[in-house]
């Protein structure tokens, strides 16, 4: 008798060898699909944001587009017009 109540604690143990095995593969498997439905939806998020350049537009063409960009970027955000007699008028300071 001590023979078969050994096979089955051995049959047991087994058992909740491949119950441990199953269980840490299901989790592994569950945090593969969220980290790659994560990464999908942020992907996604970034292209509406960021929509890809036309790749047949020159460098130097879409420079110059990004300086007449900043350029009205920045005139229609200013509040006050500059004196053009500020530079003057300091010089003037400066000497007298």
């Amino acid at each position: 008798m001590p023979v078969l109540e050994a096979k089955k604690e051995r049959s047991m143990s087994m058992q909740a060898a491949q119950v441990a095995l199953f269980a840490k593969l299901f989790w592994i498997w569950i945090g593969l699909l969220i980290s790659v439905f994560v990464f999908w939806r942020l992907r996604r998020i970034w292209l509406k944001r960021h929509p890809p350049m036309a790749v047949r537009v020159k460098y130097s063409r879409r420079l110059a587009k990004r300086l007449r960009d900043r350029q009205a970027m920045r005139l229609k955000h200013r509040k006050t017009p500059k004196s053009r007699h500020r530079h003057m008028q300091s010089k003037a300071a400066d000497r007298g």
